[in-house]
């Protein structure tokens, strides 16, 4: 484990490890009890009159019994992964922005990966064709190659097919969110892209480290992935395809979503024709949209541009902790910069200038922020 947890961290698995204790009522009890470690201490009769459900405040009373912390600390030891705690370092800003935001990210890998920008989530069918993969690999690889994340929620078809190109992509990075709690998913999943993923990228879950994927994880899932990402991109989905609720969660959260469109006919793009058809995505053939949402520009005409858009990977770890470094808008001297993220100051200066001409960044008075 990376840090020491308090007390109240543990308070915090442990409410969460509640069965019907979600986000929302986690939030409503420790913001009238003041604490997790008061809803500990709480009996049955008051947790009623706080208009929770007989069973959910029974279930409350029992863990105090059942709860064992030792079950945690084993499991993450020897599985490599950590809780991230609303506001705390490392928990992921975007999703921190939401309603009722998850208290945990339990999350393995690359964590520093989670505040990178920009994120896209890729997102599509299970059940997807030659086409669908193909134009899933045409997109990630262009947005890979231009300094961005693929998010995506690691099931079998398009999610697959985006993780596995991201990690295939020279400096590409990757980030799988779980339907299920991440003991259960590492103990259940041995396909080569998961264990890729676990290996080599980034896996977080919202969910108890012990907790099974069922019907109403995967909608859960998904708001986490809309949540992170800056752009939602459905390569191909059917009809009940779960990319289309991830399209949904999107759209409250105003991010942009694109969408591919595909041959009427078939029933793998009735999911993607309908949500042009209803004006809820906007319609792409090409990356370039996409990009030019990601970085924006007033054009992408010339040569010159594209070039610039098309950054290859090698810097683009850079590109994202200088990102990072002024994600407070908040303006900062090249010194402040350098200091903080202890690189040669030739190669800051050189991201500076690339990211002010990608309009992400502007420098007034010899000092550098966030557009």
């Amino acid at each position: 484990m990376d840090k020491q947890l308090t007390d109240e961290n543990w308070y915090w698995i442990w409410l969460m490890s509640i069965d019907g204790v979600g986000p929302a009522t986690f939030w409503k009890l420790v913001k009238r009890f003041g604490s997790a470690e008061a809803v500990w201490n709480t009996g049955k009769a008051d947790l009623l009159k706080e208009s929770v459900k007989d069973w959910v405040a029974e279930n409350i009373v029992a863990k105090n019994q059942s709860f064992q912390q030792e079950r945690y600390v084993e499991a993450m030891e020897k599985y490599v992964f950590s809780p991230l705690f609303f506001r705390e370092d490392g928990y992921p800003e975007r999703v921190g922005e939401i309603s009722s935001p998850p208290p945990i990210l339990w999350a393995k890998g690359h964590t520093e990966w989670l505040n990178s920008y920009p994120q896209a989530a890729v997102v599509g069918a299970r059940n997807t064709n030659i086409y669908g993969r193909e134009v899933t690999e045409q997109f990630v690889y262009d947005l890979v190659s231009s300094g961005v994340t693929i998010v995506s929620g690691l099931a079998y078809g398009i999610d697959s097919c985006a993780h596995k190109l991201a990690m295939d992509t020279a400096g590409g990075q990757t980030i799988g969110v779980l339907g299920g709690g991440m003991v259960t998913q590492l103990l259940s999943r041995h396909d080569e892209i998961f264990t890729r993923m676990a290996n080599q990228a980034v896996l977080i879950s919202q969910f108890d480290p012990f907790a099974h994927a069922g019907l109403t994880t995967f909608p859960q899932r998904n708001r986490i992935m809309a949540a992170l990402a800056n752009a939602v991109i459905i390569t191909q989905a059917g009809r009940d395809s779960g990319a289309l609720n991830t399209a949904m969660h999107a759209h409250k959260l105003e991010r942009n979503v694109f969408v591919v469109p595909g041959d009427i006919d078939n029933e793998r793009s009735v999911g993607c024709n309908a949500l042009i058809s209803h004006n809820k995505a906007k319609l792409v053939v090409s990356s370039d949209e996409v990009l030019r949402s990601l970085f924006p520009l007033d054009a992408i005409g010339d040569e010159q541009e594209k070039r610039v858009v098309t950054t290859q990977p090698r810097g683009k770890d850079l590109k994202s902790r200088v990102l990072r470094v002024l994600q407070k808008r908040k303006a900062k001297s090249l010194d402040q910069i350098v200091e903080k993220l202890e690189d040669d100051v030739s190669d800051v200066l050189s991201v500076l200038g690339e990211l002010e001409l990608l309009g992400q960044i502007k420098s007034e008075g010899g000092k550098y922020s966030r557009v």
